[in-house]
């Protein structure tokens, strides 16, 4: 899994690959730092090829500690991922907000 930080403030971040047990422990260290401090993070989850409940936890996880400081926004989420929020429920869960891909004309 890769995690790049976009933008000037550093709450965007791209990530792509796959986020399971063993990568899930990177994105919670990049994510503990932004937390803290008020704002929404912005996840480009795009490029995200597999997600399993070690991700789901991480971002659940990330949404609660934001409390009412922000919201946790996952952009463009991949079919495979979007529909892992889907069946999850992560994708109405309370301080998480779901940018799907806009279709095309």
């Amino acid at each position: 899994m890769r995690i790049e930080p976009e933008g000037p403030r550093g709450r965007v971040l791209r990530i792509s690959g796959e986020l399971d047990v063993a990568t899930a422990p990177d994105l919670q260290s990049a994510l503990e730092g932004l937390t803290g401090t008020p704002g929404d993070i912005r996840l480009d989850v795009s490029g995200l090829e597999f997600m399993d409940s070690s991700g789901l936890k991480v971002l659940v996880f990330a949404a609660r500690s934001l409390g009412e400081r922000g919201r946790l926004v996952l952009v463009h989420p991949s079919p495979p991922v979007a529909r892992v929020l889907e069946l999850s429920g992560l994708a109405t869960a309370p301080n998480i907000e779901v940018e799907p891909v806009s279709p095309e004309p």
